[in-house]
């Protein structure tokens, strides 16, 4: 059974240049030890994300008192109960979560972890993109910091479009003081999320561009807009399990914070390596 479902898949690829470019990244992917590399940056990265998620509670909630009602956001599939003030559950959350991050060992774990985070992203890039060349990336190099720095500005950037996409179109009304039509409004939403997309795609273009030299502009932006799409996606599936968390009384919401940051640092970690393992295929054939 086995034989014949190699057979199957060996058939596939030599039929479709497709199907036979995405297996030969995976097969990198576990010949290389790239899987390693991916486990390294999740090991720094989460530590990163917990403290982005905290700067986004702050930033939510802020957002939620500015913003009329009580019951601003909405979350597919579920509804809240309209007298559930959710800026209110954001507040005591953040209350409850921030004391132990928002000091000086928290600054300290924001620094390291950025530069740690970054090192381990630009060592990785390195390994798959141009073995040939790559070399040890030195931890204290300054740019690291820097780079790790932005790296939170973006991913904080990035859960806050999409956050907003779950705000009442009632909330929007009121807080513009005049009335904007549903349709409109779910056009504005669209035109973030597409928003979205577009700037993580450049963020990943400029990030590889110069280690592709070989490859076509368009294939590598091609491999940048997919794995941009499918961070979005993991961002919208991290943020409403999030606040499904908070609203439910009979859930821990500091336990679900790290859980579900901890799924999203690993799905995202990997699936840059495996992109970025099917970027250094594109001329291996």
């Amino acid at each position: 059974m086995r034989q014949d479902r190699s057979d199957w898949l060996d058939r596939l690829r030599i039929q479709h240049d497709w199907i036979d470019h995405l297996a030969r990244a995976g097969e990198r992917y576990w010949r290389n030890d790239v899987e390693y590399l991916s486990l390294k940056v999740v090991s720094r990265g989460l530590f990163l994300a917990v403290t982005v998620m905290l700067a986004l509670l702050y930033v939510l909630s802020i957002i939620t008192n500015l913003l009329p009602g009580t019951n601003e956001i909405a979350i597919p599939l579920t509804t809240l109960p309209a007298e559930q003030d959710l800026g209110a559950i954001v507040d005591q959350t953040f209350s409850k979560s921030s004391g132990a991050v928002l000091n000086v060992v928290g600054l300290l774990t924001l620094v390291v972890s950025a530069t740690y985070t970054t090192k381990a992203l630009r060592h990785g890039s390195e390994r798959v993109l141009r073995p040939e060349l790559s070399k040890q990336v030195r931890l204290l190099k300054p740019g690291n910091l820097l780079a790790g720095l932005g790296l939170a500005l973006s991913v904080l950037l990035s859960w806050l479009l999409g956050m907003s996409t779950a705000v009442r179109t009632a909330a929007i009304n009121e807080l513009l003081g005049f009335h904007v039509s549903r349709l409109l409004v779910n056009v504005g939403k669209g035109l973030i999320v597409g928003l979205t997309i577009t700037l993580i795609m450049l963020a990943l273009f400029i990030a590889w561009r110069r280690m592709t030299a070989g490859a076509s502009t368009r294939t590598v932006l091609a491999a940048c807009a997919v794995l941009a799409g499918f961070i979005v996606g993991a961002n919208f599936v991290l943020l409403y399990t999030f606040i499904l968390a908070l609203v439910d009384p009979n859930t821990s919401g500091g336990v679900v914070l790290v859980l579900t940051i901890l799924a999203w640092v690993n799905v995202v970690a990997r699936g840059f390596f495996y992109t970025a393992c099917w970027v250094a295929e594109i001329n291996n054939r």
